[in-house]
């Protein structure tokens, strides 16, 4: 085939994706919070993407620290998180939970979630995380939280709202 031939082709192939109709899949607004190790070690973000029926949390490492843990609860209300009954939450009895071993700088859930624009999630992402502090394979590590909500009870334990919006619904 001429080079000029396979050029109007690809073109072509081009404009009529681009001339297609978005899928139904709806893209809310995303969102994303610090993840704070030790209660005073920036140690990375948790973002949050949502399409009116899959919410996608990822659990991203900064400079050196890694992620040993991951434990995500979520839920239409606060008490929908795990939590003892002075209010302290309970990672080991959230919905979502993984190991990582080998450590990893970025984990992510996508879960089956379905929510109308402009109602609240509540999210809560514990991590056990680590990172090395000499050459001899010492390593310091802390629990970490994402959000800026404080659970109630006696603990620094944290948790966020995610409000989505996502537009009108495709007809």
């Amino acid at each position: 085939m001429p080079k000029l031939a396979k050029t109007a082709l690809s073109l072509a192939a081009i404009l009529s994706l681009a001339a297609a109709p978005l899928s139904a899949q709806v893209v809310c607004t995303p969102t994303s919070t610090s993840l704070i190790a030790g209660q005073h070690f920036y140690a990375g973000e948790i973002r949050v993407t949502y399409d009116r029926t899959t919410l996608c949390v990822t659990y991203a490492t900064e400079g050196d620290w890694e992620i040993t843990e991951t434990h995500l609860a979520v839920g239409d209300e606060l008490d929908a998180i795990p939590h003892a009954k002075k209010g302290n939450p309970i990672p080991g009895k959230f919905q979502y939970q993984a190991t990582h071993d080998p450590s990893v700088s970025s984990f992510t859930y996508c879960v089956n979630y379905s929510s109308a624009s402009g109602v609240p999630i509540y999210i809560a992402t514990h991590a056990a995380v680590q990172m090395e502090i000499d050459d001899s394979g010492s390593y310091q590590e802390e629990t970490a939280w994402g959000g800026d909500q404080p659970f109630p009870g006696r603990n620094w334990a944290t948790y966020f709202v995610y409000v989505p919006d996502c537009g009108p619904l495709p007809e």
